[in-house]
């Protein structure tokens, strides 16, 4: 029995991610840089000289650019892409094997279980599997 993994990817986020970061920046520089002019009402809270500049950090600056960001950046996440893989093992193909095939897959089986690669139970199950495929391989 083959087995069917679904692994699902979100292709533009390589490009959305970056994209909302530079619109992030270019928002906080933005709100960093931003200045604003001393006038008589703000000169005592602002500490600043009337008529000279001073920086100012309003709100109302970054908010746009961090939403724009955000959405740029949850854009990204809405489109999927859904690839599946098929895996088949060499246990999965027991039914066409013949005897010979067999034997080699439980050799491998053995010197896997002596190199401690796969755990017993594991090693038991398939052994059986291997086994039981062996008998009905000798009624061919």
């Amino acid at each position: 029995m083959a087995r069917r993994i679904t692994i699902q990817r979100y292709p533009l986020l390589k490009v959305t991610i970056p994209l909302a970061l530079v619109v992030a920046a270019v928002g906080i520089y933005l709100f960093i840089s931003h200045t604003a002019s001393c006038t008589a009402d703000i000169a005592t809270d602002a500490n600043c000289t009337v008529g000279s500049s001073y920086n100012d950090h309003p709100t109302l600056v970054i908010l746009p650019w961090l939403l724009v960001a955000a959405v740029v950046a949850l854009a990204g996440a809405l489109v999927k892409k859904k690839d599946e893989v098929t895996f088949v093992f060499p246990t999965d193909q027991l039914k066409s094997s013949s005897r010979a095939d067999l034997q080699k897959v439980l050799d491998g089986l053995e010197e896997a279980r002596r190199k401690g690669e796969i755990p017993e139970d594991r090693y038991v199950n398939a052994r059986d599997r291997v086994l039981a495929e062996m008998g009905k391989a000798k009624g061919k």
